[in-house]
């Protein structure tokens, strides 16, 4: 067996060991609950709602939407291609499809990773112990973070988890491209700069194609690192290059510009009012000036600084470090991408009215500054040790395995054994009384209801989740109302719902998601007239990065106020069957036009008579 075969399989291992430990840790802990409920729980975090999108897109239903009786009329907006691949495997698959490609898909982002370093680092073993050691740093950091709460110690694990953790969408599948990106940026660049190969280019276009409409702000920084990269390692050369090369720059360019195209055509066919629930908004000249303000302020935070001042001493003290002198060139490119990660978010705001989660800029900001400090530093450590390497590998990857054992193994202790009972019970009696392949609607607060719904081969389901649906803020608001009205909720009571404010969020606006996020730049109305003075001052100080905190405006409140108390149910909204989690003792079952056909601990199904 070759060495690159040798390093492949032991990537192979320890993605294996990563991702069965817990499921493995499950069956022992909670033997009787099925692989089904096993891959929704153990899936990371916004698993559920990515999840509802990929069945969608399964059944090429672009509109995301469940609803025979008030159907969407336009395409939902969100990124495609960071759900594409899992939608393929869903037609296949279904479920399972999760599990199947958490495996499949970690592996190739660990392998990928691996790749890249390796042209850094040159030796494989060197490669692996790197790739061992961040990977040992990040269940290390979990576990101090859940078992002791340290919770600063978040500022270091969460550039570690936007990097290689299998999160699905992202990093799962964006870190792929991105990784593959900064791959053959670093073949090209090797290569003879006169005749590069083709494929190389190909590569690239294709990796950008999909990291466009999957994450665009790390398009973005992405390009301008191939920009940069190659404007100051080649000068004037660099128009010559390009006409000596300029059927693989013609492919890149076209590939490039077909991703864009895309994005622009799916824009345009978009609901409207789904933009502004992912969190969307329009921005002015001075509200520009005001997010460049912040993101330059941002840099003279402490663990930033930090980051710049080491970058820059690493970068004009290559020599020093020991590093090969024909892998500065690849190290800079890593440099690069750090520099231009505090960059892109500034010409991005030239260019665009609209913004979205500016919060991703500064992610990639810390992950590619830690990126390039971690394997310069590491790199120069385990240099010294290389007589002892593979010894090194072998005890860190034996601690990565116990802290991961020990993290998932402290997490499905804790995991209700009612509950587990409660939902093989739940799933017994569906299947028992035919509820499948039905025409019935369903309606659950309970997403993992929704998903065995669907997994019984039921395809309506009256949702309320704004972030998933592509219907209009109209729609949504008369299945929510139906909803409430069908639970007997008081005007009341529903005024206490809009005015209710947990930790910053107010409930009911959650299911229009992101819509009534305010923070100093971002609000719904105008705040003089639409907030309270106590509203407007915590408003205030809200960075513009953030936009988790919603509050409901007074204009908005009232005309709520006014639609629930004039609404009057359409019975071609009603659910047919109702799946209630109950959430506690004084929930109210006995709603009108509906018999209580089961009940558990946990569940109660109410048929509509």
């Amino acid at each position: 067996m070759t060495s690159n075969k040798i390093f492949t399989v032991k990537i192979a291992i320890i993605t294996f060991f990563l991702l069965s430990i817990k499921y493995f840790i499950s069956y022992y802990l909670n033997f009787n609950e099925e692989i089904f409920f096993k891959i929704l729980k153990l899936a990371e975090v916004d698993f559920l709602e990515y999840a509802s999108m990929v069945e969608s897109i399964s059944r090429l239903d672009f509109k995301f939407d469940w609803s025979v009786n008030q159907p969407a009329e336009k395409i939902q907006s969100f990124p495609l291609f960071s759900l594409i691949w899992h939608s393929i495997m869903f037609k296949f698959f279904g479920y399972y499809s999760f599990l199947l490609l958490e495996f499949f898909l970690y592996f190739f982002l660990l392998f990928v990773f691996f790749k890249v370093i390796q042209l850094l680092q040159n030796s494989p073993q060197l490669t692996l112990c790197s790739l061992i050691c961040l990977l040992f740093s990040l269940e290390l950091f979990t576990y101090l973070i859940n078992s002791h709460e340290i919770f600063f110690l978040n500022k270091l694990k969460l550039p570690i988890y936007d990097i290689l953790s299998h999160r699905f969408p992202r990093p799962l599948l964006t870190s792929i491209y991105l990784f593959s990106s900064i791959y053959f940026i670093i073949k090209i660049l090797n290569s003879d700069i006169y005749n590069i190969r083709k494929s190389y280019f190909f590569f690239l276009g294709i990796s950008l194609f999909f990291l466009i409409n999957s994450f665009f702000y790390l398009f973005i920084t992405t390009a301008l690192t191939i920009f940069i990269t190659f404007t100051l390692r080649f000068g004037k050369k660099f128009f010559k290059i390009i006409s000596k090369n300029i059927y693989g720059c013609s492919i890149l360019l076209a590939l490039v510009l077909l991703g864009l195209s895309l994005i622009i055509i799916q824009s345009l066919l978009s609901e409207t009012t789904h933009f502004f629930r992912m969190g969307g908004f329009e921005i002015n000249l001075t509200n520009k000036l005001n997010i460049s303000k912040i993101f330059l302020k941002k840099l003279f935070q402490i663990e930033i600084l930090l980051l710049i001042i080491t970058s820059l001493i690493l970068k004009f003290n290559y020599n020093k470090l020991s590093i090969n002198s024909k892998n500065i060139i690849n190290y800079d490119i890593l440099f690069y991408f750090f520099i231009s990660s505090i960059i892109s978010p500034h010409i991005f705001l030239l260019f665009s009215n609209k913004v979205i989660a500016l919060n991703n800029f500064w992610t990639i900001v810390k992950f590619s500054g830690f990126l390039y400090v971690y394997l310069i530093l590491l790199n120069y450590f385990l240099s010294n040790f290389k007589n002892i390497i593979n010894y090194l590998s072998s005890i860190f990857f034996s601690l990565l395995i116990i802290l991961n054992f020990t993290n998932y193994y402290s997490k499905e202790l804790n995991f209700s054994q009612k509950l587990i009972q409660d939902r093989k019970e739940l799933k017994e009696f569906l299947i028992m009384n035919k509820f499948q392949k039905s025409n019935f609607q369903l309606y659950s607060n309970d997403d993992i209801v929704t998903h065995l719904w669907l997994s019984l081969n039921n395809k309506n389901i009256l949702q309320t989740n704004g972030f998933i649906l592509s219907q209009t803020d109209k729609q949504i608001e008369n299945s929510i109302f139906t909803i409430l009205k069908l639970f007997q909720i008081s005007d009341k009571k529903f005024n206490e719902m809009l005015n209710e404010r947990s930790s910053g969020r107010n409930g009911f606006s959650l299911n229009f998601k992101y819509k009534y996020s305010v923070n100093s730049i971002r609000h719904y109305k105008p705040l003089s007239k639409e907030y309270s003075v106590e509203d407007i001052i915590y408003i205030k100080n809200i960075s513009p990065l953030i936009q988790w905190p919603t509050i409901v405006p007074n204009s908005e409140k009232n005309k709520f106020l006014n639609n629930y108390s004039n609404f009057k149910i359409n019975k071609s909204l009603l659910p047919d069957i109702i799946i209630y989690k109950k959430i506690n003792k004084e929930n109210q079952f006995n709603l009108a036009g509906y018999n209580i056909i089961f009940t558990n601990s946990n569940y109660v199904i109410l048929r509509i008579i």
